[in-house]
């Protein structure tokens, strides 16, 4: 019968080899961990967006020619061409400041874009565009000593089709309030690129904070993450038949709704 002494020395050595784990990962790891382009995934992003961009041109463009002829090419709006004339004056001049507006409140939100992005044994940095530098430092990192409650967790923000689920800390302020800050690890596609390595970002991310342990982490974020808590490293294996599984139930779908459209 093993005595409680025994399963407390046994619980302890479970602790000790996970640290030591833990170690022996980080100086395999080198750090800084700066972000790497994937240059397929930019490119492609820019593409599909720039056609995007251009289709939903084109159709807002000339929506009102849609409506101001009907069949047989005969002008509509009590079959008066002045009446078509200056609807589609007023509409084209409306589109016309609403993509100046548009195009106008991107450049200014363009300096802000991040641009270069790293990780080191101090923290997660990322740079925008005007040379500032976003920072979420480990000593900031605070505890909130509440039952139930983790200092690093994920959570969906948005509502709708635009919920996304992000990753969450508590942290300090230049002001000294503690209140949760996300962390993210996604750059401007147009300005820099698609990190291909945004995973081993958070699991290098991960193990620092894992170093303060005060700092409780939320077990789902690992497995949210793919990322091994012990050693650190991302399961691409896991994370590609999630994907695999996730594409499998779409297609299946799909497949169904076209067969019931079809009878």
């Amino acid at each position: 019968m093993v005595t409680i002494q025994e399963k407390w020395n046994i619980k302890i050595k479970n602790l000790s080899n996970t640290d030591t784990k833990r170690r022996m990962n980080k100086n395999t790891r080198s750090f800084p961990v700066y972000a790497a382009a994937d240059k397929t995934v930019t490119w492609m992003t820019r593409i599909l967006s720039l056609i995007g961009l251009a289709v939903l041109f084109l159709l807002v463009l000339l929506l009102p020619v849609a409506f101001a002829v009907d069949d047989g090419y005969r002008v509509s709006y009590s079959r008066s061409p002045v009446n078509a004339v200056i609807f589609i004056t007023l509409y084209e001049l409306c589109f016309f400041f609403l993509c100046r507006w548009l195009v106008k409140c991107w450049k200014r939100d363009q300096n802000k874009a991040i641009v270069k992005m790293w990780i080191d044994e101090k923290g997660l940095y990322r740079q925008q565009k005007d040379g500032h530098i976003l920072s979420i430092l480990y000593s900031r990192l605070r505890s909130v000593p509440k039952e139930g409650r983790y200092d690093v967790y994920t959570q969906q923000v948005g509502t709708g089709k635009y919920s996304r689920t992000a990753l969450m800390v508590k942290y300090r302020d230049e002001t000294g309030v503690v209140k949760p800050v996300e962390a993210e690890f996604m750059m401007n596609i147009w300005h820099a690129f698609y990190p291909a390595n945004s995973m081993e970002l958070r699991a290098a991310f991960f193990q620092n904070i894992a170093d303060c342990k005060e700092i409780r982490i939320n077990p789902e974020v690992y497995r949210h993450y793919h990322i091994n808590p012990v050693t650190f490293e991302f399961d691409a294996k896991k994370y590609w038949i999630q994907w695999t599984l996730v594409s499998l139930v779409v297609i299946s779908v799909f497949i169904v709704i076209l067969l019931l459209i079809k009878d």
